[in-house]
């Protein structure tokens, strides 16, 4: 009976052993879990915010793109109105030098007087002309 006894006992303390085994293992696994659970919310949270980062700066450069467009957009009007203004001007002011060219050809004839190399000359006919007249 003492040997059976004894046989209990070692095998009480064996399987208090293996339960404290068993019991520091679901210990070690239960903080190895948490801890995971812990990095991985931790990863997530972070994830999340700077998704959310991201997202906010696409819509700032979006707003940024939109204000660009429509300052170019009236850039270019204002360049247009420029340029029409200047082509406009460029066109009457050689019409109206075409014209005083032309008056002023139409003069020279009148009077007998021509311009060669920057002098002016005066015919024998219009000196006669003017002459008589005196």
């Amino acid at each position: 009976l003492a040997a059976a006894h004894q046989k209990i006992q070692d095998h009480s303390v064996q399987s208090k052993g293996h339960v404290q085994e068993q019991l520091a293992y679901q210990i070690s696994l239960a903080s190895r879990v948490e801890f995971l659970e812990k990095s991985l919310g931790d990863s997530a949270a972070k994830q999340s915010q700077e998704l959310r980062d991201a997202h906010q700066k696409i819509t700032d450069l979006h707003g940024l793109t939109e204000h660009s467009e429509r300052k170019h957009s009236s850039l270019q009007e204002r360049m247009d109105f420029i340029e029409n203004l200047l082509g406009d001007n460029v066109q009457k002011h050689s019409e109206e030098l075409k014209k005083t060219q032309d008056r002023l050809s139409e003069l020279r004839g009148k009077l007998g007087v021509s311009m060669r190399g920057g002098e002016i000359q005066v015919t024998v006919e219009s000196r006669l002309k003017y002459l008589e007249q005196a």
